[in-house]
């Protein structure tokens, strides 16, 4: 009965904490798939569209760039958003903080 009472695997009053704490930024992945981990991408990826996943090691707000580096399991990759990034993508990017998860 309690496993029918969990989401996931995360206890019914510890997930509405979640959703309460972090409000819009806990969003569902929906139909995204990592195509690559974070070290496994190399100079023949650039141009490409690639799925990454992963924690956010460290983001930097310089006003119109935003650096996140990205971690998983196999390494670290930088992503780079500036004003040619659609502006709700940007917004989002420029409130990332440590340990946030998030599929890019």
């Amino acid at each position: 009965m309690y496993l029918e009472k969990c989401v996931a695997g995360i206890p019914p009053a510890l997930f509405r904490f979640e959703r309460m704490f972090w409000g819009e930024m806990a969003e569902l992945l929906g139909s995204d798939r990592r195509t690559h981990y974070c070290g496994a991408l190399r100079a023949e990826h650039i141009g490409a569209t690639v799925c990454v996943m992963g924690w956010v090691r460290k983001a930097r707000d310089l006003g119109g760039l935003v650096f996140v580096d990205l971690r998983d399991r196999s390494g670290l990759v930088q992503l780079a958003f500036d004003e040619q990034t659609e502006r709700p993508v940007f917004e989002k990017a420029a409130r990332l903080r440590s340990e946030f998860v998030v599929s890019a």
